[in-house]
């Protein structure tokens, strides 16, 4: 075997073997441990506050994360709570008015029955009858479209309220998990590191930079592409004179910071049901807006992961339809990761995957 041969074998395993690490950690180990790794990551977030509290005051640690981690749940939990009580207010005064507003849905009156008519008498007979049952079958479905809605609403809602149980107890494993985590990260990185092989050992400190400017560079774009759609969408929803204009702006930039679903999980279902209640300017305007928000959004995103973490718009672009096409949403967020870690890894030399 040539040592070019061997050379091209050796990268081809490291990319596999590195794909392979990716699609199990997406598909089995997050799904059930991501309580206590986003604990994990947000104890190492919060640790030099930690020290610069043990520092100033002489504290032990355990006193001073109990502390800090205290302060973070509880600023942490008071913006989520009056968020979901405007959101739960605002949805309930929905839900008060929803048969009215249901019942004014209807289609405009045309003369479009009697052209369908004309054109169903005009058909072959066999094609005549396909036609008219076709017919019958719209005009079924779409007397029946306002309960349906009203009934699928309600599926949404009480599906997510049976949900809420398991919510709330990863929510309290990722608070207990953050206390315990974060008294202990001494102890725990010690740990981690006395699992590594000798050579990646003494490349810790170096390593645990390049995944922090990893992740910071990643998270940086993601916060500039949602504060640009807040921004689009409250001129949006102000200029139409929507209430809750700024909440219901910052919820729907939330959503578009989720791969695939975006703003089109939002925006669609609503221009649909304003056209289907008759209400056009709104439905076209909603519509305007979320086109114009994800052409903005499509063409700035590689860019700005480009800008932050130094891959080319291309490379990122692909790599985020890859990880699709492998795992779903979360490998769009985690592909584009770890060609970034790669990236840095092969420009210090650790591997050698491309020149």
């Amino acid at each position: 075997m040539t040592e070019k041969t061997h050379s091209l074998l050796k990268k081809a395993a490291i990319w596999l073997l590195s794909a392979l690490v990716i699609l199990l950690t997406t598909k089995y180990i997050i799904p059930i441990f991501w309580p206590f790794i986003l604990a994990f990551f947000i104890s190492l977030l919060l640790d030099p506050l930690i020290n610069k509290l043990r520092k100033k005051f002489d504290m032990k640690r355990g006193f001073a994360s109990a502390f800090i981690v205290s302060l973070f749940l509880a600023l942490f939990l008071g913006i989520t709570s009056f968020i979901v009580m405007r959101l739960c207010s605002t949805l309930g005064n929905h839900i008060q008015h929803m048969p009215e507003t249901l019942s004014r849905i209807s289609f405009p009156s045309t003369d479009l029955p009697e052209r369908l008519e004309r054109i169903a008498s005009a058909l072959p007979t066999e094609l005549s009858i396909i036609f008219r049952n076709m017919l019958d079958s719209l005009r079924e479905q779409t007397s029946s479209l306002p309960s349906r809605l009203y009934t699928r609403f309600f599926d949404f809602v009480s599906n997510a309220a049976s949900k809420a149980p398991n919510i709330l107890f990863s929510v309290l494993m990722l608070a207990l998990g953050l206390f315990f985590i974060s008294a202990g990260l001494p102890v725990i990185r010690s740990f981690i590191l006395r699992q590594l092989p000798a050579k990646l050992r003494t490349k810790a400190g170096t390593l645990k930079g390049d995944v922090l400017s990893t992740l910071k560079g990643w998270g940086k774009a993601q916060l500039k592409l949602m504060g640009l759609c807040f921004i689009e969408l409250s001129a949006a929803f102000l200029l139409m004179r929507i209430q809750n204009a700024l909440l219901l702006a910052a919820g729907i930039a939330v959503i578009d910071a989720l791969p695939v679903f975006g703003i089109g999980l939002a925006l669609i279902p609503w221009a649909v049901f304003s056209l289907l209640t008759g209400n056009y300017r709104r439905a076209v305007l909603i519509s305007l807006t979320y086109a114009l928000i994800n052409l903005i959004r499509s063409c700035l995103e590689p860019r700005l992961l480009g800008e932050q973490t130094g891959l080319h718009p291309a490379a990122t672009l692909i790599t985020v339809y890859a990880g699709y096409n492998v795992s779903g949403v979360s490998g769009m967020i985690l592909f584009p990761i770890a060609l970034m870690l790669l990236k840095q890894f092969n420009d210090r030399g650790w591997i050698k995957l491309w020149r």
